[in-house]
C-alpha cells in the first residue's frame, strides 16, 4: 500500500489525474465494485454508502478501497501470479482485463513505465 501511494499521489490526499482520486488513486469504476461489495456480500444498504464524488478525497476512505482492491486483484490472478508484485501492480495500474486478455503477461514496454516507482517493480528492483 504505501508503495501505491508513493506512485499514485506521492502522498497528496487530493491528488488526481481526472480519472483516478485520492492518495491510491482510486477510480470511479474501482468505486462502484466496491459498493457493488459493500451491497452484495457486507449487506449494507445504499443510504449508508456515501456517494464517489463526496468521499473520494478522504484519506482513510481512499486506503480503505485501495486495500480492498488490491485483495480482490490478488483473489482473481492464477495462483501462479498471486504473490508477484509486478502482476499485481500490472493489475492495479492497467487492469486485470486487460491482463487477463494478455493471457497474464506483462507488457514488456511496462520496464520503461513512465512513473518511477512502477518502473522500478516492473524491471524487479522493488
Amino acid at each position: 500500500v504505501p508503495i501505491i501511494i508513493q506512485a499514485e499521489s506521492s502522498g497528496n490526499p487530493y491528488a488526481s489525474d481526472g480519472k483516478s482520486f485520492g492518495l491510491m488513486g482510486i477510480s470511479e469504476c474501482v468505486y462502484e465494485d466496491w459498493v457493488r461489495f459493500q451491497k452484495d456480500e457486507m449487506g449494507k444498504q445504499p443510504h449508508q454508502i456515501p456517494p464517489f464524488n463526496k468521499i473520494k478525497y478522504e484519506k482513510a476512505w481512499n486506503i480503505e478501497v485501495g486495500n480492498w482492491y488490491l485483495c480482490q486483484i490478488q483473489n482473481w490472478l492464477p495462483e501462479e501470479y498471486k504473490n508477484s508484485r509486478p502482476h499485481i501492480i500490472a493489475a492495479w495500474n492497467w487492469g486485470i482485463g486487460n491482463l487477463r486478455k494478455n493471457n497474464w503477461q506483462i507488457p514488456k514496454n511496462f520496464k520503461n513505465h513512465k512513473n518511477f516507482i512502477y518502473r522500478k517493480i516492473f524491471r524487479g528492483e522493488l
